[in-house]
This record gives structure tokens, C-alpha cells and sequence, in this order.
């Protein structure tokens, strides 16, 4: 997701402004992993990324929205690691395997920091929570994913299902 009014040129290069978003969050999932969530502050991340701290709390209002960031990128991601599942397979199994296989493939660098800031994310007043109205991003991407699964597949789905996933 942009930062504030930020958009990538219309040949899609990232602007300067971009690449400093992604230069913060990506310092940031470094720190993170080394350091622990709970230990790593804004002001190390700015430090870290060569950027005042100013200019780290423009692209971001405090760490839980560098959670968000990081939600929002591994869920695109994600849905770009299962096109060719999603083009190549139509066994319901199959497709759905496929996604999560991509999904580990995905979250498996972040599998130690992720502990740390998931006892966070248990929270349901947490701005971490994939409840919460902050992760809404990243979560509408993760439920596009699998109505593709469902909608996609050759197999009957039952019509329950078919109206909770996917209503006409």
C-alpha cells in the first residue's frame, strides 16, 4: 500500500518516496527478526534505514503500522506465488494446496520474528490483530486468494460455501 499520496510513475518505477517506505519497512523486518519486536524501536529502525526519525513516522505512525506494512507486502506476495496454481490446477485439492504450500514458501523467512509479534496480534484490540480495521488490507487479499480457490475449482462446491464465498 502507497504511503501518504505516494504512486509509482506511470512506467511503474517506484518513486523516491517509495523506496524509502520499502527501505524502512524492509530495516524494519531485519530489526525485528535480530532484535525481537518488543526490542526494536522507531527510532533504530530510522537510525538503521539512514533516515530521521521525522521521516520514519511520515511512511509510518509507530511499529504496529510497519506490521501493516509487512501484512499488506507478504499478501501481495501471496497472491502473486499462486497465479500459476490457481492457472494450472482446477482439482479443488490441488488448488488449495498449492496456496498454502505458497503461503509457507512465503512466511517461512518471518517464522521467528512472526511469534513475537502474533502474541501481540492475539489481542483483538490490537491494531495487529488480522481483525483489527488496520489489517483489512491484507485480509480482503487473503479471502480474494481462496474464492479463487473455490471459484476456480472443478469440484462441486457446496452451496452453502458458494454463497459465503463467493455470492453471485
Amino acid at each position: 500500500m502507497p504511503a501518504k499520496n505516494d504512486r509509482a510513475d506511470e512506467g511503474g518505477t517506484p518513486t523516491k518516496s517509495e523506496q524509502t517506505r520499502a527501505l524502512i519497512l524492509e530495516t524494519a523486518m531485519r530489526l525485528f527478526q535480530e532484535r525481537g519486536y518488543d526490542k526494536t524501536t522507531m527510532r533504530a529502525i530510522a537510525k538503521e534505514a539512514g533516515v530521521s526519525i521525522g521521516n520514519a513516522y511520515y511512511y509510518f505512525d509507530g511499529k504496529e503500522h510497519l506490521i501493516q506494512g509487512f501484512y499488506d507486502r507478504i499478501a501481495a506476495e501471496h497472491r502473486v506465488a499462486v497465479r500459476e496454481v490457481l492457472a494450472r490446477e482446477t482439482d479443488l485439492e490441488a488448488r488449495l494446496a498449492g496456496v498454502l504450500k505458497a503461503w509457507l514458501d512465503i512466511a517461512t523467512p518471518y517464522h521467528e520474528f512472526a511469534v513475537q509479534f502474533f502474541k501481540n496480534a492475539a489481542d483483538p484490540d490490537s491494531p495487529l490483530s488480522p481483525f483489527s480495521p488496520e489489517s483489512e488490507h491484507a485480509r480482503v487479499e487473503a479471502i480474494g486468494v481462496h474464492k479463487e480457490v473455490l471459484t476456480g475449482a472443478k469440484t462441486k462446491v457446496p452451496e452453502e460455501l458458494r454463497d459465503v464465498c463467493c455470492p453471485s
